[in-house]
């Protein structure tokens, strides 16, 4: 059996955000949003002191190499759709046994 594993770190611009509080909220709605029936994991991984920009980790799962990068695709138009523009994106797809020694 062989799947992939899809990686992708967003750096956002919050610039609608004027304390931590207001990035809690935004961060945690777009985590609900991502999270929530689209078969993706996602963490802000960074930037945490920082409320006008934010660092998320979204993660996936699929059993084509396709799949998971149409996942991480999904996770940037969420992200978009919700208003939040991405300053930088970095994603890849793998599968385990390409990292083995």
């Amino acid at each position: 059996m062989k799947f992939f594993i899809g990686v992708a770190i967003y750096y956002l611009d919050l610039k609608n955000c004027f304390s931590l509080k207001d990035k809690r909220k935004v961060v945690k709605s777009l985590i609900d949003k991502i999270g929530k029936n689209n078969h993706m994991s996602i963490a802000e991984v960074g930037n945490n002191d920082y409320w006008k920009s934010a660092m998320v980790g979204v993660t996936c799962v699929s059993s084509s190499e396709k799949g998971a990068d149409d996942l991480i695709t999904r996770a940037s138009r969420i992200i978009e759709s919700a208003g939040i523009e991405i300053i930088s994106e970095e994603r890849n797809v793998v599968s385990p046994w390409d990292l083995e020694g």
